[in-house]
């Protein structure tokens, strides 16, 4: 008794927006992992200086910090720039393909609310003037029309 196995192999198309994300992850990592390493060799260069006593361990600490707070100012400002391409590509990539942007939509919405209050004033304002125009026309009751029905017509001279 064999069994047959079927491997399936998984193929990705690889779409633009595919590229687009794998690279920017790509470039993100790499990022991620330059600054670890770039701060590790800093905080072995510090403990090595605090060891030999050529630096005071209150100033091995206050460098490190320092080199901290450096780093998180320099990935706050590498994030809003990946944030801003990304951004940008992402409307490339989206006006390519012929959609929408979220402005677009935003204005679109805007119009709509404009149209949708126009609307609104306008059937308020035929509702009052249907209103009026009810007001204004004598009531007449079947027992009016009945009345005049049954008078005889005014005779009109013919010569």
């Amino acid at each position: 008794m064999s069994e047959e196995i079927i491997v399936e192999e998984e193929t990705t198309e690889e779409t633009s927006e595919n590229i687009i994300v794998n690279n920017t992850r790509r470039v993100l990592l790499a990022a991620v992992g330059l600054g670890t390493l770039a701060y590790e060799g800093a905080e072995s260069v510090v403990q090595r200086l605090v060891d030999k006593g050529e630096l005071a361990e209150e100033d091995g600490r206050s460098i490190m910090q320092s080199l901290s707070d450096k780093r998180a100012e320099r990935m706050k400002a590498s994030n809003q720039r990946v944030r801003q391409e990304v951004d940008r590509r992402m409307g490339s990539l989206l006006n390519r393909m012929n959609m929408p942007s979220k402005q677009d939509i935003d204005q679109l919405n805007e119009k709509i609310a404009q149209l949708t209050k126009k609307v609104e004033a306008l059937t308020a304002e035929e509702a009052q003037a249907a209103q009026a125009t009810e007001e204004a026309a004598p009531e007449t009751t079947p027992e009016a029309e009945a009345a005049a029905e049954d008078q005889p017509e005014p005779e009109t001279e013919t010569t």
